[in-house]
């Protein structure tokens, strides 16, 4: 595939943000239950927390947990979710 030069000028938000909504038109439907394994969905309530959570660290890169510690503590943390026993 060959590399691309930047646009001279970018889009507007609406602009991107419709691009964005339909090239998710053939994405699967995670919040009907229509995927296995790849997507838990907890219900509204748990992912509002976690789009809350992600924006305050989205910017952090989690490739260099070095540099920062918190995400290897937050992902160490979700990793042991799963195996913790049941009761």
């Amino acid at each position: 595939m060959p590399i691309r030069p930047l646009p001279p000028n970018g889009l507007s938000e609406s602009d991107l943000f419709r691009q964005m909504e339909a090239a998710r038109g053939q994405d699967v439907r995670w919040r009907e239950g229509r995927v296995f394994s790849l997507v838990f969905y907890a219900g509204e309530d748990v992912h509002r927390v976690a789009e809350a959570a992600y924006a305050r660290f989205f910017s952090e890169n989690a490739l260099n947990p070095t540099a920062f510690p918190s995400l290897r503590k937050f992902e160490a943390g979700a990793g042991a979710c799963p195996s913790a026993p049941r009761p």
